[in-house]
């Protein structure tokens, strides 16, 4: 949800961490991608989101903390 969508045609970098159930580990998604359409939510207010097509994305696992 963004309350500021980027335009259409724009480059955007995306980035999201997923958590696995898996041993408490964590997964980064990285992809970089151009706004393909933008669209509202219907609800009060300005909120909206966006849909990005990306060729490729990149998988990362974080290194574990040394705490």
């Amino acid at each position: 949800m963004t309350e500021d969508p980027p335009p259409v045609g724009t480059t955007v970098h995306l980035e999201v961490d997923l958590k696995t159930s898996r041993l408490d580990s964590t997964v980064t998604v990285l992809a970089k991608g151009q706004v393909e359409r933008i669209e509202s939510t219907g609800l009060v207010g300005p909120l909206g989101g966006f849909a990005a097509s990306t060729r490729r994305m990149r998988l990362e696992k974080p290194e574990p903390s040394t705490e």
